[in-house]
């Protein structure tokens, strides 16, 4: 089954369209959504996570189409997701938000905090589990946002700029994760950051003005490029030649 399928996909704001008739089925594994600012990531995101209904065209996820609000909630206990900018309670400690995420999903008090636990550990914040959330750093902060969306292992991860405010080796050891989720759940990721897209994507889809203008490997994009493009990486180079091709009309 493919578990995630668009067809058709108009999505927009006040009279304003930012995704136009989008065709989209991913499996399995790491998926990046590359793409400039106002390309339609984090709405596209939005709409794969169910917190907006598609303006038009359909969306399936895990079989269930998330037009209507009771197939919305279905899908919705299978789908863990980190927002660009998440809202937290700050008096809540860390290990009490991972567990009441997971516990609006659906998860009953002790599966929940079990969950909470491990997701806690992948994200590397065992140390301050019981630390309240005004305390943290951005990025422990970050990192507990991550923590929330994969607690229980959800099979469809959707997350927005995950590695914003992570240092270095807190990415190293996110795409380490990534890879890890990605053996068994489909993990679709927006970011600017190419070099993640190289560690830890199998698959690459480039946005630009809400329409696709490139989908397959990494190394197929990286192959893409133009011999005078911008860019220090042969990926980078890919990924900046895709975006100034000319639309086909």
């Amino acid at each position: 089954m493919t578990r995630i399928k668009v067809r058709g996909l108009c999505q927009g704001y006040s009279g304003k369209h930012v995704i136009s008739d989008l065709k989209l089925d991913i499996d399995r594994g790491v998926v990046a959504m590359l793409g400039p600012n106002g390309a339609g990531k984090s709405t596209l995101l939005r709409t794969l996570a169910t917190v907006v209904p598609p303006s038009a065209g359909v969306v399936e996820i895990l079989g269930h189409d998330v037009s209507t609000a009771r197939s919305a909630r279905a899908a919705r206990a299978e789908i863990g997701y980190l927002p660009q900018d998440f809202g937290f309670l700050p008096s809540f400690t860390v290990h009490e938000f991972v567990q009441y995420c997971a516990w609006l999903r659906g998860m009953s008090g002790k599966n929940a905090s079990e969950a909470a636990s491990l997701a806690i550990t992948a994200v590397g914040l065992s140390d301050v589990a019981g630390l309240r959330l005004r305390k943290l750093s951005g990025g422990m902060l970050r990192r507990c946002g991550i923590a929330q969306a994969v607690a229980g292992f959800p099979e469809v991860v959707l997350l927005d700029e995950p590695t914003a405010g992570l240092d270095p080796v807190q990415r190293v050891e996110f795409r380490a994760l990534l890879r890890r989720l990605g053996q068994s759940a489909v993990v679709v990721i927006s970011t600017h950051l190419v070099e993640d897209v190289a560690a830890a994507c199998n698959q690459v889809h480039v946005l630009k003005s809400g329409h696709i203008r490139f989908s397959g490997s990494p190394e197929a994009l990286a192959a893409a490029a133009a011999p005078s493009a911008a860019g220090d990486t042969p990926l980078e180079r890919g990924y900046v030649t895709v975006l100034e091709e000319p639309v086909a009309a």
